[in-house]
């Protein structure tokens, strides 16, 4: 039973979790992008959920891999888990619209079931694909984005094995500029003076701001 959740995009840290047996030794075998596997630590005498931390990797640039070696001290006997990766997701800001890619799980196992693509802790699609075009978005509005891809391989508890990626954010932007306003008219009435326009249509303003001379 194996989950990967990568912590930031920008600490590099990396949590794994997986169901541990007293009577087991297990050891931990990492691998970074289409490297091999190596091992990098050891955990013994441990009993239900377990929780690992890793530290000081460059989660932004490389993907990576865990699996589980345990060794069962009674029988004498060691198996392998199946893998589980981490996935770099990024989020860029273009012209009213986010951009949002991912890592291919595809490259390094072909258990990937489906991606759930979350905007700001909301599913906002589900895809097999590695990237998605955002154009439900408003100017100068902060989006944040992160990828859960679900496995065909199951947990103990039947649920599929998950792979949560960082959690990116983008601020959404526009280069368009905005059409002139058109039909402004004025009207005097004793001391006050109504201003009447056309509303361009087209494009989203959130704003008009008023000028006024004197004289």
């Amino acid at each position: 039973t194996l989950s990967v959740t990568q912590q930031s995009a920008t600490t590099g840290q990396i949590t794994l979790q997986f169901n541990a047996l007293i009577s087991h030794i297990y050891q931990i075998q990492q691998r970074i992008n289409n490297g091999t596997y190596a091992p990098i630590d050891t955990i013994a005498s441990q009993s239900g959920l377990t929780t690992l931390t890793f530290n000081n990797l460059n989660t932004t640039s490389n993907q990576y891999c865990y699996r589980l070696m345990a060794f069962d001290l009674c029988a004498e006997t060691s198996t392998v888990s199946d893998e589980i990766c981490s996935t770099i997701i990024t989020a860029t800001a273009l012209n009213n619209q986010n951009q949002v890619n991912w890592s291919n799980y595809n490259t390094v196992s072909p258990d990937l079931n489906n991606y759930s693509l979350y905007r700001n802790s909301f599913l906002l699609t589900t895809t097999t694909t590695n990237n998605y075009t955002d154009n439900n978005i408003k100017c100068g509005t902060k989006y944040c984005y992160q990828i859960v891809s679900t496995l065909s391989t199951l947990t103990s508890n039947g649920s599929p094995e998950t792979s949560y990626s960082a959690t990116v954010c983008a601020t959404a932007i526009s280069t368009n500029i905005p059409p002139a306003v058109k039909n402004l008219n004025s009207t005097i009435s004793g001391n006050n003076i109504k201003l009447v326009w056309d509303i361009p249509s087209g494009i989203n303003i959130s704003s008009f701001q008023i000028l006024r001379a004197e004289n």
